[in-house]
Formats: C-alpha cells, sequence, structure tokens
C-alpha cells in the first residue's frame, strides 16, 4: 500500500492520512460531506457570511439605482410641472396686464380730464383776481369821490 491514492471520482492523486486509510475519494470531491462536523458547520458559516456580503453588496447596488432614479423622478416631475403650469401662468400674466392697460388708460384719461379742469379753474381764478383788482381799484376811487 501507498500513502498516495488515485481518486475514484476526479481521478487525481491525493495524499492519504495513514498507510491503512481505505480512502479513494479525494478531499475536495468528498467537499462538506466529510466526516468532521465541525469542518461541515464552519463551511455552512462561510458560505453564509460570503452570502450576507453578497446580499449587502446588492443592497448597496439597489440603493444607488433607487437614489438615482428618485433624482430622475423629481426632475421629470419639476419639468412636468413647470410645463404644465407654465401656460397657466402665462394665461394670468396676460390677464393681469391686460387689466392693469385698463388702470393706466382710465388713470391717464382722468389725469388729462382733471388738468383740463385745472386749467379752467386756473382762468376762472385769474378772472376773479382781475375782477377783484378792478372792483378794489373802483372802490378806491369811490372813496376818494366821497372823501373818506
Amino acid at each position: 500500500m501507498s500513502i498516495t491514492t488515485i481518486c475514484r471520482i476526479c481521478e487525481e492523486t491525493f495524499r492519504k492520512f495513514s498507510m491503512k486509510s481505505r480512502e479513494q475519494v479525494c478531499e475536495s470531491c468528498k467537499g462538506t460531506k466529510g466526516k468532521n462536523r465541525y469542518k461541515t458547520m464552519t463551511n455552512r458559516t462561510l458560505e453564509a457570511i460570503t452570502i450576507v456580503e453578497t446580499m449587502d453588496k446588492e443592497i448597496e447596488k439597489l440603493k444607488l439605482s433607487i437614489d438615482a432614479l428618485h433624482s430622475t423622478i423629481a426632475v421629470e416631475v419639476q419639468h412636468q410641472i413647470t410645463n404644465g403650469i407654465e401656460p397657466i401662468v402665462e394665461k394670468i400674466l396676460d390677464e393681469k396686464i391686460s387689466e392693469l392697460k385698463g388702470i393706466v388708460i382710465s388713470s391717464m384719461t382722468k389725469a388729462q380730464k382733471t388738468q383740463e379742469e385745472i386749467k379752467k379753474l386756473a382762468r376762472i381764478v385769474t378772472n376773479q383776481k382781475t375782477s377783484n383788482t378792478k372792483m378794489k381799484n373802483k372802490i378806491q376811487a369811490f372813496e376818494k369821490r366821497l372823501g373818506i
């Protein structure tokens, strides 16, 4: 008997632990089904840890993609709101501008009317002043005649 033998599954040469061992399957082919139960549990634990690590990586990737999706959705919603509100705002602005034009036009016509009235009143006042001075002159002339 020799200390090495050929695996009956993978046909590779492997080393036995003793000369008396009747093993014919190598450790890699035995895998987790070997005799050492603690080794089997550590293999399962390592597999679970790698699964959890890969899940953590996938979760991080999903978080990044969700963040990108949220920002894209926010930009698109903003764009849609802007496009939806813009015609409404333009309509309201046009209405307000036309109202403002009407108010400005009416105030200008009122201002012109008041300017014309002020001119008329100024003429009346100047006429009154001249007639008042004429009256004063006549009163003074009358007083001179009377001798007062």
